[in-house]
């Protein structure tokens, strides 16, 4: 917090990525509420889960042309221009409930959603110029705060804006659109401040390598393995497929409970009140973390920090096994604010030793991972939920062991 009020660049990237983030997050609901109002309402419904998880799929791709990418400043406020836009035609579109027009809106999210991961991309160099590398940890854990309250923040406000309005879908496309126009005001009069100081490599300089897309990805995961490499971390591998695991672990968990609270009681709460126990406590914990990102675990290292999360994760399964449900959820609680710290912790390891011009799609590509990773764990953890909810817990607990066990040989390698 205190970087926001002494750093005016950071200042101004950070409204501007508020207003960008509320914006992109207000109509997510609001979307999967108006493919409940077809016809054919569970198709269309799945159509819009579907679409909105596509944007995902071009992730390296925006990363790779925001590294191009010279004049960035000036492209971030044309994205926030261009999604502005984008909404006042959804407005124009959603006057009425028919597929012509939801298709519309699939298209719309996702372009919308795309330019969002561009702009981010373009983010990335300006705050790697104008943020000091000793607070590089305290920047990213306030932006990780930035996303998550715009995300729950955004999505309530479309909510209950829909309520307000009787549900007049174009009302909220509009003032959606305004979000983006404020984000992109805040860039234009900003300009001055977060303007690159010195040009980055030449965009004509980059394409002309001609790299095939097989080069592309390798030349990426080297970038990353010299990241590692350079802050002390010899076995890459073994930190890669352990971040994973813990990825998988963390998205798995909300699915597995999910199940689990069925049978199991939470100081006699109900379902619908146990689940909601669970979500606020996973959201105080990320949100705490976000900002406080520089207490004792904020300045850990990062295979320090993996240990924790592991056993912590552990320490969530093993109580659960034993049916201790209360001492769960504050293992929760632990387990998630220490994960709070590892994103950051990462982005200011790629921002630190990797070039301006190879940062987007560098970041891009490690995001892309993590976010496969949690699908792939939620549902193979919920398949065997339903089958057998102890062997679950038994599985949740092998893996964060073997994620101990890779985050404790790279910790004995480094010493």
């Amino acid at each position: 917090m205190k970087l926001l009020l002494r750093n005016q660049a950071y200042r101004v990237l950070s409204l501007s990525r508020f207003f960008n983030a509320f914006g992109a997050s207000i109509f997510n609901l609001v979307f999967v509420v108006y493919a409940s109002t077809l016809p054919e309402a569970s198709v269309a419904v799945a159509i819009a889960n579907v679409v909105m998880m596509l944007p995902t799929l071009f992730t390296v791709f925006v990363g790779i042309r925001a590294d191009y990418t010279r004049d960035k400043v000036k492209w971030m406020t044309y994205v926030g221009l261009f999604q502005a836009v984008l909404f006042f035609l959804a407005a124009l579109v959603v006057q009425q409930a028919s597929f012509f027009a939801f298709s519309t809106l699939c298209l719309i999210n996702v372009i919308s959603d795309v330019a969002s991961d561009f702009a981010g991309g373009l983010r990335m160099p300006l705050v790697k110029e104008k943020v000091a590398e000793s607070d590089l940890m305290e920047a990213y854990s306030f932006s990780q705060f930035i996303t998550y309250i715009s995300a729950i923040g955004g999505q309530a406000f479309g909510v209950w804006l829909l309520g307000v309005s009787t549900q007049n879908f174009s009302l909220v496309a509009g003032i959606n659109a305004i979000f983006f126009l404020v984000s992109a005001l805040i860039l234009f009069l900003g300009r001055a401040e977060i303007s690159l100081s010195t040009p980055l490599v030449d965009s004509k300089s980059l394409k002309s390598e001609k790299l095939s897309i097989k080069d592309q990805f390798l030349t990426i995961y080297r970038n990353l393995r010299l990241v590692f490499l350079k802050s002390g971390q010899k076995n890459f591998g073994f930190m890669l497929f352990a971040i994973l695991i813990i990825n998988a672990l963390g998205g798995a968990l909300g699915g597995i409970y999910n199940i689990f609270l069925l049978n199991h009681s939470l100081l006699d709460f109900s379902y619908k009140d146990a689940l909601f126990i669970l979500q606020l406590i996973t959201l105080l914990a990320v949100i705490i973390s976000s900002l406080t990102g520089n207490d004792y675990f904020g300045k850990q290292s990062l295979p320090r920090l993996m240990m924790w999360v592991t056993l912590g994760a552990s320490l969530v399964g093993l109580s659960n096994l034993l049916n201790q449900v209360l001492f769960g959820m504050i293992f929760v609680f632990f387990t998630m604010y220490i994960s709070g710290k590892i994103s950051p912790k990462i982005s200011a390891l790629l921002m630190k030793n990797l070039a301006p011009e190879v940062l987007s799609r560098t970041s891009n590509f490690l995001g892309l991972l993590f976010t496969l990773s949690i699908p792939v764990g939620t549902a193979c953890f919920s398949l065997v939920a339903v089958w057998d909810i102890q062997l679950t817990w038994i599985l949740f607990v092998g893996l964060s062991l073997i994620a101990i066990l890779m985050t404790s040989l790279n910790l004995k390698n480094n010493l």
